[in-house]
């Protein structure tokens, strides 16, 4: 894999096609990077805040200690993407009726995200802070909620089917049934 830095990406990234390239500490905030196809790569320590991802393929892409705001992931090219985010700050992002089976969102501050009508089948959210993110509709079936913090899921409006909680966080999932715990 190729590593790229700051100094030497710009040449890269205006490529149609990029793959196995490690970017690392890129300033990428801004960016236009939509009708891209972008293959095995790892975006490490980056900026995306307010980038563009319209009709972009992200196939085996992996966000690592990312900044990621007010990005639009529902205008990816879902067909052709599957992407990770670990330890990553994603605020203000919509996965709006995004497919994004087996997509981990690890050890992340996932905060004010939407992600109603999406499905999220067997998706990890496993250690990460999920404040005020919103989930409407949603298939959460066997997603993985094991030390996640600060959600707020109706089971009521969202499918639940071996969906995985800690006992921890169970207190989460019952507030919306207006019932008392003791």
């Amino acid at each position: 894999m190729k590593k790229i830095t700051e100094s030497n990406y710009y040449k890269i990234i205006n490529q149609d096609e990029m793959s196995n390239i490690h970017f690392i500490w890129i300033d990428l905030s801004g960016l236009d990077l939509g009708w891209k196809i972008v293959n095995d790569c790892t975006f490490e320590k980056c900026n995306f805040s307010n980038s563009k991802f319209r009709s972009t393929s992200l196939n085996n892409v992996i966000f690592k200690k990312c900044k990621i705001m007010w990005i639009n992931f529902n205008e990816i090219n879902h067909n052709l993407s599957n992407f990770d985010f670990y330890d990553c700050n994603l605020i203000l992002c919509s996965f709006y009726s995004g497919f994004l089976k087996n997509t981990h969102f690890e050890d992340s501050q996932v905060k004010e995200c939407d992600f109603s009508h999406a499905d999220l089948e067997w998706v990890s959210f496993v250690y990460s802070d999920l404040e005020k993110s919103i989930f409407n509709q949603t298939n959460l079936s066997k997603t993985d909620f094991n030390f996640a913090s600060n959600f707020t899921i109706d089971p009521n409006n969202n499918t639940l089917k071996k969906t995985k909680f800690s006992r921890e966080n169970m207190n989460l999932l019952l507030q919306n049934l207006d019932i008392i715990v003791d």
